[in-house]
């Protein structure tokens, strides 16, 4: 889990950094892709940290508090709460994690399914 890494890190990555949230597994992970500059992380590191810290937290929420979680989504995507409901009961847990090989390689899985 990224929210592992402290501010050492960050600043240890040779590329931009990009962090990456698992959203849904319907039916192949989905991810959204956080991209983080060089230069802001270099100068910024602890910020960079915070906001990591707060999307890890929030995942957290999400994941402990189903509920409240399909509620806040029926009302932001305006879908019916049979399928709001569905959708909660079928995802998994959120995680914030490193974009590693074995990230990349379901990244581009699921790619190549979408364009089948």
């Amino acid at each position: 889990m990224l929210g592992q890494f402290g501010t050492q890190g960050f600043q240890q990555q040779k590329s931009t950094m990009m962090l990456v949230a698992s959203l849904m597994n319907n039916p192949a992970p989905s991810y959204g892709v956080y991209v983080v500059c060089r230069s802001v992380l270099a100068e910024h590191p602890q910020a960079v940290k915070a906001i990591v810290d707060i999307l890890k937290k929030e995942g957290d929420w999400a994941t402990n508090n189903p509920e409240k979680s399909a509620t806040i989504l029926e009302k932001a995507m305006g879908l019916s709460p049979a399928v709001i409901k569905r959708v909660v009961a079928n995802r998994p847990p959120e995680q914030v994690l490193p974009l590693e090989p074995k990230v990349i390689a379901e990244i581009q899985e699921v790619a190549d399914w979408m364009v089948e």
